[in-house]
């Protein structure tokens, strides 16, 4: 087998789960809210064992209906040296860094009582992972579904379908994947499911050279409900190649007190609740502060990102690539330009309102100290930002100098993004526990 690209069968194991299923929901976390997890899973069949842990992942609802997503994974392969599948799983075991997996998850079609709830979760792979050790695929690549969910009172059920997308990946085929689950609550504390998961055969490169379905069984224990979870999955071939999958993780959500989900499992509300919302509807008033900050916050997560994606292909940059650098950079430079003119305009239509108010709260650091810094902190980010793709215009195949200036200029960019957006949820919190103590 090519050792290029074994780290598929790890990601068919997690990436497209919607933990700790493989199946995902199209329901995304609440607005200025946030998930973790840190897991473990494994993915087996007779030619190799593919397995990541630890593993960290982060969801941020963003913005209403949508939600970013990312996970970090340490990837281990464990080729079966059978001599019936030479050459393929042959080789030492490896361990190391894996692809990093980003997404976004957009509800388009709200639950009612007689119609599903529909969204998708596109997700993207960058080439972070050792492709020469197995590590990675080598190339960015995609998943692209689309879920529907229903709920009945404790029951819920979710699947959809989607297609596994490479570009410049020898050894690898676009291939489908669809799944279906049911869950049940049992109690306030227990959560279990069961689900069939299919996926096409993946290419000579990979494991998972003939298609398979699977059978899971899994669920989530409750210690804090919805904070604190214990997430556990096991599963088998019921038809198709031989194949298992495993997960074990646990689970923390948090965020604005009030639009907290109660009795959920992770990616899901609670089923009372979510009957309440389909029969009344939700209103939400947005206002032009509310719009402009939303907008200032998320051009700078996609500056961010963007930054990263830079980073990850030029870690890996050759001739297919470079384009897709140069693109990446300026996709960087255009989102921090259109986040600082529209953090301009509301810093000076209206923040002075919001200044007064943190400055009267307990909280008066979060002007003082956090938006100071991050006043100036965002013009180097900026420059920085615009910089990138004047450095990735450069020659990133024949000068190991230039590629390290992409590379430095791209970690700056994403360090000192990931700062400011963590400097506004502390303003952001700092105007918030002023309302609470009635400073308004």
């Amino acid at each position: 087998m090519s050792r290029s690209g074994l780290l598929l069968c790890l990601w068919s194991a997690a990436a497209w789960a919607g933990p700790p299923f493989q199946t995902d929901d199209p329901e995304p976390i609440d607005f200025r809210h946030f998930e973790f997890y840190t897991f473990a899973s494994s993915d087996g069949t007779p030619v190799e064992t593919d397995a990541e842990g630890p593993a960290l992942e982060l969801n941020w609802g963003a913005l209403p209906n949508v939600h970013l997503h990312i996970i970090v994974p340490a990837a281990v392969i464990f080729p079966s040296n059978d001599p019936r599948f030479a050459p393929s799983g042959a080789g030492p075991p490896a361990y190391g860094i894996g692809d990093i997996e980003m997404g976004i998850k957009l509800r388009f079609v709200q639950e009612t009582k007689h119609r599903p709830m529909i969204g998708t979760f596109t997700m993207f792979e960058l080439p972070t992972g050792n492709a020469a050790r197995g590590l990675g695929v080598g190339s960015t690549w995609y998943k692209v579904p689309l879920w529907i969910q229903k709920s009945f009172g404790p029951w819920t059920t979710y699947g959809g379908a989607g297609e596994t997308v490479f570009r410049n990946a020898p050894g690898y085929r676009n291939f489908p994947f669809a799944g279906w689950l049911v869950q049940r609550d049992l109690g306030k504390k227990v959560t279990l499911g069961t689900e069939a998961f299919y996926h096409g055969p993946e290419g000579p490169a990979t494991p998972q050279t003939r298609p398979a379905t699977l059978i899971d069984v899994g669920g989530y224990y409750k210690f804090r409900d919805p904070g604190f979870q214990l997430l556990f999955c096991y599963g088998h071939t019921a038809v198709g190649q031989k194949e298992n999958y495993a997960y074990l993780g646990l689970y923390w959500t948090w965020g604005k007190e009030g639009d907290q989900r109660q009795g959920s499992g992770p990616g899901q509300g609670d089923a009372a609740i979510r009957s309440a919302e389909r029969d009344r509807g939700i209103v939400m008033n947005v206002t032009a502060s509310d719009a402009i900050l939303l907008g200032h916050a998320a051009f700078g997560i996609l500056g961010t990102l963007a930054a990263l994606y830079v980073f990850a292909e030029a870690l890996n940059a050759r001739a297919e690539n470079v384009a897709r650098i140069r693109r990446g950079a300026l996709a960087a430079a255009i989102s921090m330009c259109v986040a600082c003119v529209l953090g301009g305009i509301w810093y000076l239509r209206f923040y002075p309102a919001e200044k007064a108010l943190i400055l009267k709260g307990p909280w008066p650091m979060a002007h003082n100290l956090f938006m100071e810094t991050k006043e100036h902190l965002f013009f180097a980010t900026l420059i920085l930002a615009l910089y990138l793709p004047i450095a990735a215009a450069d020659d990133l195949i024949g000068s190991v100098a230039a590629r390290r200036l992409v590379l430095t200029v791209a970690v700056l960019v994403i360090c000192t993004g990931l700062a400011i957006e963590g400097a506004g949820a502390v303003i952001d919190h700092g105007a918030k526990v002023a309302l609470l103590r009635g400073h308004s």
